[in-house]
C-alpha cells in the first residue's frame, strides 16, 4: 500500500502502533502489506472494531502483529477476543470481493499465485480470468 495511504490509517487509527517494534518482535514492521484497492475495507474494519471497544467498554490495547495478502484475500492478524476476531473475519471475506489494485468489485482469480481483481486490473496485468464478469 502507498505510503501516504498507510500513514492516514496510522495518523487515525492506534491498532498499527506495532509497526514500531523490530522483526524481531512483530511482522507489523513491513506496514502493510497489501494492495492500495483495500484502504477502504481496513478502514471499514478498523471503524467497526473502534466502535466495537468503545461501546463494550474493552480496556486493553488492540494490536495488528500483520496485515497482508494471502491467497488473494486479506489477512489481519492481532491480539483480539473472539469478538474482535469475528470482526476482522468479517472483513477478510469482504476482501474476496473487492479488486485489491483498485477496490472496485472483483473476483479471485489466478493459479500459482491467487488475486482479487477486477477484469480491467487484472487485464492491465496480464493475469488471465477463465470466467468473464
Amino acid at each position: 500500500m502507498k505510503k501516504e495511504l498507510q500513514q492516514k490509517l496510522f495518523d487515525r487509527f492506534p491498532y498499527f502502533e506495532n509497526r514500531k517494534l523490530s522483526m524481531q518482535q512483530t511482522c507489523m514492521c513491513w506496514g502493510l502489506e497489501v494492495s492500495d484497492g483495500w484502504e477502504k475495507i481496513i478502514w471499514d474494519m478498523c471503524l467497526e472494531i473502534e466502535e466495537y471497544l468503545k461501546n463494550n467498554k474493552i480496556d486493553f490495547e488492540f494490536r495488528f502483529d500483520q496485515v497482508k495478502t494471502k491467497y488473494g484475500g486479506l489477512r489481519a492478524y492481532s491480539n483480539g477476543n473472539n469478538e474482535l476476531s469475528e470482526i476482522v473475519e468479517k472483513y477478510e471475506e469482504v476482501s474476496y470481493s473487492v479488486c485489491e489494485f483498485c477496490g472496485k468489485p472483483g473476483e479471485t482469480v489466478g493459479g500459482g499465485w491467487v488475486y482479487t481483481l477486477c477484469h480491467e486490473c487484472a487485464g492491465k496485468n496480464n493475469i488471465f480470468i477463465q470466467e468473464v464478469f
